[in-house]
């Protein structure tokens, strides 16, 4: 792939870009993680407002944890199930969620963190303000942020310049959190 010295200068850029990248990474997780830092921790009676098989998982699994600690692996696990949080624990669990969609933005917990900060209709002024409702403004500010983040880091872009529905999604989700 990285023939002769060419090959080398490109291997060499690409390793400082994926350094570059990391670095910026790294301080926005700080900066996110201080922004929710208010939010409350939810009791193991509010981390799920269901108790069927997949939310008990759910509950039991990120009970343990404080936010700022929660593995990725777990977040990896449960990513499907970030609907069934609570708003509570939505609201305390989101920068975890962020965190890890941030280090590996081509696994699945990007699309779903990105679903979740977008209402099905955009024109529900009540999902909205109920999902916006249970934030601070800086928590706000942070997703805005994330968001912002997110489409000036080009993740998004995959190898043949395509975004698909995703691109939509992104769009939709800065309409709504940053207008």
């Amino acid at each position: 792939m990285y023939n002769g010295f060419n090959g080398w200068i490109r291997l060499l850029e690409d390793s400082i870009i994926r350094t570059c990248y990391r670095l910026r990474r790294r301080k926005f997780e700080a900066r996110l993680f201080a922004s929710f830092s208010s939010a409350p921790k939810p009791g193991l009676n509010e981390i799920v407002d269901c108790t069927d098989v997949d939310c008990t998982v759910l509950r039991d699994s990120f009970l343990p944890f404080e936010s700022t600690d929660l593995p990725d692996n777990i977040i990896e696990e449960q990513f499907c199930h970030l609907p069934l949080l609570s708003d509570k624990a939505y609201r305390y669990f989101l920068p975890a969620y962020l965190r890890c969609a941030l280090k590996e933005p081509y696994l699945s917990v990007m699309e779903f963190v990105l679903f979740s900060l977008l209402p099905n209709d955009v024109s529900d002024e009540n999902w909205i303000a109920r999902r916006k409702g249970t934030f601070t403004e800086k928590e706000i500010d942070a997703v805005r942020e994330f968001l912002l983040y997110v489409q000036k880091s080009k993740i998004l872009v995959y190898d043949d310049g395509t975004d698909g529905a995703l691109e939509f999604n992104f769009k939709r989700g800065l309409e709504m959190w940053v207008l």
